[in-house]
């Protein structure tokens, strides 16, 4: 069975900012967790908080739009989707 949720928020920031926040390996550690991260597509990387590891791949990256990737806690062997999706809309970023 597949599930999915979606979510959208606008921000009253730049696409590119924007992009910056889920992208950049100290902006992702400042707002969220630390990170082995780059947007490019096949890279494999690695999210740590604690003892806990979030691994995965780069499926998709496409600057400053769309950047989806695999997402597996703890080699569970479940892996779940991300997709970021980014528009420039009323002079921010609906993400």
């Amino acid at each position: 069975m597949i599930k999915s949720v979606k979510k959208e928020k606008h921000y009253g920031h730049s696409i590119q900012d924007v992009w910056n926040a889920i992208t950049d390996e100290k902006q992702m550690a400042s707002w969220f967790i630390q990170a082995d991260f780059k947007a490019e597509k096949g890279y494999q990387y690695t999210f740590t908080h604690q003892e806990t590891k979030i691994r995965g791949t780069v499926l998709e990256a496409n600057p400053v739009y769309l950047l989806v990737y695999t997402w597996d806690v703890n080699n569970s062997g479940v892996e779940t989707k991300v997709k970021w999706s980014l528009s420039e809309k009323d002079g921010g970023t609906l993400l």
